[in-house]
């Protein structure tokens, strides 16, 4: 893994890989990348500007970020954010975040934001039915330097929005790309697949749904999960 980047001791370093043995998403999902033909990278982010109980606003940050990157690559497709922190083309994901805190009291030390963008590579395999990269959909091979670059411009944008118009700007921004917002959609909770409608979130990182009851409900990532189809989770 290599430096590419560094804004300052005090504020962000970027690094990038160019392949990872053992990719990880949130749960128990993994990260498929071929050597080189995927974006594979950390940003280390110093005294983020969140604290502890509103620490979402840091995965609305880096989803806004890149959400914003995939639609100025891929202009005609519809992209959205899978809740809590996964990029989708259509129903196909196309990027993962994983954000880990250093925690000290009630304060954030550092966070490292893990993302893995799929650039170049057209076969995944095992469990990524819903897989899919840009080359896949406009057949351009990319430069990886180049793109990694354009993500990091995203990053630091989405960043600075956030600390000169504060966490409520951010919020609606994510919520506006939120998958699935305002439709029904599948949900695995327990051993029940049920078909609940997307209302949007809570600045806890909460997504609030209406069950199939009529009443609504909020639940974190690790409680509930959302189906692709009836029996495959996203």
């Amino acid at each position: 893994m290599s430096r590419i980047n560094e804004a300052g001791p005090d504020e962000l370093n970027v690094y990038s890989a160019a392949f990872q043995s053992d990719g990880r998403g949130q749960g128990e999902h993994h990260w498929d990348s071929e050597v080189g033909k995927n974006i594979l990278m950390s940003f280390l982010l110093k005294k983020p500007p969140v604290n502890i109980p509103a620490q979402f606003g840091l995965s609305q940050i880096i989803a806004v970020a890149a959400h914003n990157y995939v639609s100025s690559e891929l202009p005609d497709e519809e992209v959205t954010i899978k809740w809590p922190n996964d990029i989708m083309v259509g129903t196909r994901k196309i990027a993962g975040i994983l954000i880990e805190n250093s925690l000290k009291g009630h304060e954030i030390l550092a966070s490292v934001i893990g993302i893995g963008v799929n650039v170049n590579q057209i076969h995944f395999t095992g469990d990524l039915h819903s897989a899919v990269s840009l080359q896949m959909i406009d057949g351009q091979r990319r430069d990886i330097d180049t793109e990694i670059r354009k993500l990091t411009e995203q990053f630091v944008s989405s960043l600075e929005i956030f600390r000169a118009l504060g966490a409520e700007k951010m919020y609606w921004s994510y919520d506006g790309r939120l998958f699935g917002i305002g439709t029904e959609q599948n949900f695995k909770l327990g051993e029940d697949i049920l078909k609940c409608r997307i209302l949007g979130t809570e600045p806890t990182g909460q997504i609030r749904l209406r069950m199939p009851d009529g009443v609504e409900r909020k639940f974190y990532h690790h409680e509930i999960a959302m189906c692709y189809r009836d029996d495959l989770l996203l």
